[in-house]
């Protein structure tokens, strides 16, 4: 689905530096990492994570994380998504950027890469990746969302929302559930444009576009956060907005928080998320024709019923008689208990059998083709 969006360059700069100033004291752990070098410079081997009681035999799901500015794979072991995954039986796998964090497009395809690589080695199920990012970090999530769509089933950002500085399309190409944990006193703003940043209710407004959601939604809250969730979504997804009532530019529940950040674990609550969301095994639009004739009299119509299973579905009808086309017009249906679509028979057209073709096409480019045969009347 096409949705002009962006994560703007100077608005990663922005978060970068605020990354800087909040990094872990753990970076000192990255002396035991190798270094390995990347399409734009040095980058640090992943840092994997796998339950020591993980089996092999059945495939498990794989959570990417990806730190912050001035963060490393080793600091960003601080998160608490190891303990999440010892809890629940998932890999963590902490990836690295170069010293020009994640912008840089080479980034987002190491990222791809990297996925295709653990799904290999770690047995990890493809229908159940996972990509969340602190911060900058979150500018690669989003991107990642964006551009490989096909290797992920849900994201996560904490402390990061797109800034619309630029047009850089979105084209998943299924749904993509989408999460943000944002904070009050953060940086980036929750309800109203602030500078260079669109809010975390606007980067929700554009993930419920994305995934078709319904307008309704549910709220809860945890301590000192509101969790807002739209769950009528296409293909069972969905989009969530949680808001730490004094949160700052920081992962909630991290070593060294105080106050509304220390009360709240983001790990835990962004896997609760994730967890409940796996690709979609649709490969096509889901459209579905339930009825079809042709009406006598003047004029002669063609009408259909059809239910469609997702927010929108675009068809084209093609009326044919002897090899030649008799009428075509484009229908938007809209998902409900069915649409009935009326297509004029022109007056020229003869008594005699005729094939209709439906040829749907959904929001994220999915297709289906449906032929069938029917008589013309006088």
């Amino acid at each position: 689905m096409l949705i002009g969006l962006v994560v703007g360059t100077l608005g990663a700069v922005l978060a970068a530096s605020i990354d800087r100033q909040t990094a872990s004291a753990a970076e000192s752990e990255t002396k035991t990492e190798t270094q390995a070098t990347g399409p734009t410079g040095a980058r640090l081997a992943p840092v994997i994570h796998r339950p020591a009681n993980l089996g092999s035999a059945n495939l498990v799901p794989l959570v990417v994380a990806l730190h912050g500015s001035g963060g490393t794979p080793a600091s960003f072991q601080s998160t608490g998504l190891n303990a999440v995954a010892d809890r629940n039986g998932f890999v963590v796998a902490c990836l690295d950027s170069p010293v020009q964090p994640y912008p840089d497009p080479s980034n987002i395809s190491y990222i791809g890469s990297m996925i295709s690589q653990l799904v290999a080695s770690q047995n990890i199920d493809p229908r159940r990746v996972y990509v969340v990012g602190f911060s900058i970090g979150g500018y690669a999530t989003y991107r990642s969302a964006c551009e490989l769509s096909g290797q992920i089933a849900a994201i996560a950002a904490v402390s990061q929302a797109m800034a619309p500085l630029a047009n850089q399309p979105c084209n998943v190409s299924h749904p993509v559930s989408e999460l943000e944990i944002a904070g009050t006193s953060d940086l980036f703003p929750i309800h109203q444009t602030a500078g260079l940043f669109i809010s975390a209710d606007q980067t929700a407004t554009i993930w419920r576009s994305i995934n078709g959601c319904s307008p309704q939604s549910t709220t809860s809250q945890i301590g000192p956060t509101v969790q807002t969730t739209w769950s009528s979504c296409d293909d069972g997804s969905s989009v969530a907005e949680y808001v730490v009532n004094g949160g700052t530019h920081i992962w909630p529940g991290s070593p060294g928080t105080v106050g509304a950040d220390a009360q709240y674990d983001a790990a835990q609550a962004l896997w609760s998320f994730l967890s409940a969301h796996q690709s979609s095994a649709v490969t096509t639009a889901e459209a579905k024709l339930v009825s079809l004739r042709v009406r006598g009299g003047r004029p002669r119509k063609l009408q259909a019923v059809i239910r469609v299973m997702e927010s929108s579905v675009q068809v084209q009808v093609t009326l044919t008689a002897h090899g030649h086309g008799l009428t075509s017009k484009k229908f938007t249906l809209l998902q409900g208990a069915g649409d009935g679509l009326t297509l004029l028979v022109p007056s020229h057209a003869r008594q005699s059998q005729a094939t209709v073709k439906f040829a749907f096409v959904d929001s994220y480019g999915r297709r289906l083709t449906v032929v069938r045969s029917i008589r013309i009347p006088k």
